[in-house]
């Protein structure tokens, strides 16, 4: 789901960063993780100040889910406004569980997928550094585990662009991910694991996506990163705009999205700090069609025919999120916290359930916690907690129309030892813990073993 072209600052103890390798993908983020330095992009042709250099990363993981019963209590102490205990109502968009009761095996990629990128570098010229990346994803799943012939990997560009870069710091143009929500997934140790699962037939798995952050997600941007501030970076890009809640008929989005990355790093003793701020911030108008009248929240009708909303056509809504960590390194300890908030975004995947039936915005907020431990030899344990949950547990237009449960939370628990044999590959054995929670109707949790492998170069 993710690995962008990412710029880190060197730091010391089992996060070493290469500058060397802030154009490369899986290897910059391998070198956030790995005790050693990683020096694994391979040089294909270096001519009078020209490079072209080729760098990726390949995986794939066995994985058990176990998913055990709903429980179908009924919590009568949530407030709600648009949905009441009813029989009728479904269970959708469970976050890392099967159907009741049902195992499944696969091999597959975890929560990266396969990475084949290349990045050209120009020779410098009149004080300013040139390259331009494109960067394929693939996965090693077909379309559905029922058809063995089925080799459908889909290649997906999430990286294409190019950068310039002189005294006024760096400036990115086009497809890369997007910075809100980036550090804390580019920190999260289920980055190289499996996490939670996704279903038999997904690109790839959930990592701890939905529980503990939103996934940043790739997008079209202008990207400035400024010139050297000592300890402190920060990065702001406008984004190509996206439909709040996914819906190009209500809504107008003539105005980009702002995101930003604010961070320093500075050293107590023996104790290596670095703090980040994120956030994200985009305005969008309601449409002049009669697509913008709505039955409010305690209506029946669901089709838009009538209005009793407080929305009108000239009102807009105004959707964004802030979020902040912290990662401390100490001998050969690594903790992570992280959190967020966000109106409008929704819980796992951005944008997604992030309105209600009045149009108006649903918060969300999520949180993690991480320790890791380096035992020495390139042999590491890790344990991360953390989840997702809605305030206010208001439906969603979709989940009105359709009858569906709200899920109100995602929580999920993971245990990971993984040993890197050399700076090239790495052994991983991942054991977590998933429950969705649903508003009035109950829970379900899922248990997923795997063991797998990462090749990098």
């Amino acid at each position: 789901m993710l690995i962008s072209n990412i710029n880190f600052r060197e730091g010391e103890n089992s996060m070493k960063f290469s500058k060397k390798l802030a154009i490369a993908a899986i290897p910059a983020v391998m070198a956030m993780s790995a005790p050693q330095n990683v020096n694994s992009k391979l040089l294909l042709m270096s001519q009078e100040g020209w490079e072209v250099s080729f760098d990726g990363a390949a995986n794939a993981f066995y994985t058990h889910n176990a998913a055990g019963a709903f429980d179908d209590a009924t919590d009568t102490n949530l407030e709600q406004d648009s949905i009441q205990a009813n029989s009728s109502f479904t269970r959708e968009g469970d976050y890392g569980v099967n159907e009741e009761g049902e195992d499944s095996s696969n091999i597959q990629v975890g929560l990266l997928p396969n990475v084949w990128g290349m990045t050209l570098k120009a020779p410098t010229t009149g004080g300013l550094d040139m390259q331009a990346r494109i960067g394929f994803y693939t996965h090693i799943q077909g379309g559905s585990t029922a058809s063995a012939w089925n080799s459908n990997g889909l290649i997906n560009n999430r990286e294409t662009n190019f950068s310039v870069s002189g005294d006024f710091g760096t400036v990115l143009m086009g497809r890369t991910l997007r910075l809100y929500q980036q550090t804390a997934i580019l920190n999260d140790q289920t980055l190289f694991g499996v996490g939670t699962f996704a279903g038999d037939s997904a690109d790839t798995t959930l990592g701890r996506i939905g529980a503990g952050y939103l996934y940043a997600n790739f997008g079209s941007q202008i990207l400035w990163t400024t010139p050297g501030l000592g300890p402190i970076g920060l990065k702001v890009s406008i984004n190509t705009p996206e439909e709040p809640d996914g819906d190009d008929t209500n809504f107008e989005t003539s105005s980009p999205a702002v995101q930003f990355i604010a961070d320093v790093s500075y050293d107590l003793g023996p104790l290596g700090t670095y703090v980040w701020f994120d956030g994200h911030y985009q305005y969008a108008n309601f449409t002049t069609t009669g697509g913008n009248t709505y039955q409010d929240s305690n209506g029946r009708d669901n089709n838009g025919a009538a209005s009793t909303s407080e929305r009108t056509a000239k009102d807009g809504v105004e959707v964004g999120g802030i979020g902040t960590g912290i990662k401390l390194n100490y001998a050969n300890l690594s903790f992570v916290g992280a959190g967020f908030f966000n109106s409008g975004m929704g819980m796992t995947l951005g944008y997604t359930g992030g309105f209600d039936n009045a149009l108006n915005p649903i918060n969300y907020g999520g949180y993690y916690a991480q320790l890791n431990v380096d035992l020495g030899g390139g042999t590491n344990v890790g344990y991360s907690w953390g989840q997702n949950e809605r305030y206010g547990n208001k439906q969603t237009r979709a989940e009105r129309i359709a009858l569906v449960a709200p899920v109100i939370a995602q929580e999920h628990h993971n245990a990971m030892v993984w040993h890197n044999v050399n700076d090239n590959f790495r052994l991983i054995a991942e054991g977590g813990y998933t429950e969705t929670r649903y508003f009035q109707a109950g829970s379900a949790d899922a248990t997923t073993l795997s063991l797998g492998a990462f090749f990098f170069w």
